[in-house]
């Protein structure tokens, strides 16, 4: 193995699980992951080594860059993503077992593979995930995997798509056209209804009028209510003291 990269102890916080630092237990997860995956993601993860103040990471892998870096950047992107897609399928399974020894491997996985806490380094073949620390780093976006990964052979055929041709020349009108046309658009005006052609009746004249009559009525009385409304309060008290009073001339 070669060093590749290094971090200061005091940079980042160190990620745990089961009392224990995360990244001292990459001989076990390392372990784990030759004995029950497959051997594309045995190397994958490189090996902290702490020195002093440091943890220098080690890597079968030669030339790597972080992808920040890296004129391979998208290359290390796509293949971080297939590699964490595939091992979070793996991850799924074994927590849902029900042997507590296997959803404990399905738990530390999860925590070792985090786009947010690896930092990915490529050196255009392959890839280095630095893990077991907070990184908080948000470079790691997701690429469209599924457009690039699509073969030519089963995208749609595109069809080319011919603008409509205008039929500049166009026939002279003969006489017997605007003959045929004339007697046309007379057919049409006899197929209207005839009811159209036809002023209102007398009685609907009345009926008109009648109507406009009691609308003005109607608006005149409200007229008269609003703006007079405390005569009408008056002549209702002048009316209640009549009676009252003629009630009192009769019992006596």
């Amino acid at each position: 193995m070669q060093k590749f990269h290094s971090i200061a102890t005091d940079r980042y916080i160190p990620l745990s699980f089961d009392n224990a630092y995360l990244f001292s237990q990459y001989d076990r997860i390392s372990n784990f992951l030759v004995f029950n995956l497959d051997k594309t993601y045995r190397n994958f993860l490189a090996k902290p080594v702490k020195s002093n103040y440091e943890i220098d990471w080690y890597s079968v892998h030669t030339d790597l860059q972080p992808i920040e870096q890296s004129d391979h950047r998208e290359f290390g992107l796509k293949q971080y993503w297939l590699v964490f897609e595939e091992l979070q399928k793996q991850v799924e399974e074994l927590l849902r077992s029900n042997d507590s020894n296997v959803q404990y491997w399905g738990a530390i996985l999860k925590t070792v593979l985090n786009p947010e806490d690896n930092l990915i380094f490529t050196n255009g073949k392959d890839i280095s995930i630095v893990w077991g620390w907070k990184f908080e780093n948000n470079q790691n976006s997701k690429p469209n995997l599924l457009i690039d990964n699509v073969p030519d052979a089963l995208l749609p055929p595109q069809i080319p798509i011919e603008e409509p041709k205008l039929d500049i020349e166009k026939q002279p009108m003969t006489a017997k056209t605007q003959t045929e046309k004339m007697v046309s658009d007379e057919s049409n005006t006899d197929a209207a209804p005839r009811h159209a052609y036809f002023s209102p009746t007398i009685e609907q004249q009345d009926i008109a009028v009648a109507a406009t009559k009691k609308a003005r009525l109607l608006t005149f009385l409200k007229y008269i209510a609003v703006t007079y409304w405390w005569v009408l309060i008056l002549l209702l008290v002048l009316i209640c003291l009549v009676f009252f009073f003629k009630s009192l001339t009769i019992k006596s």
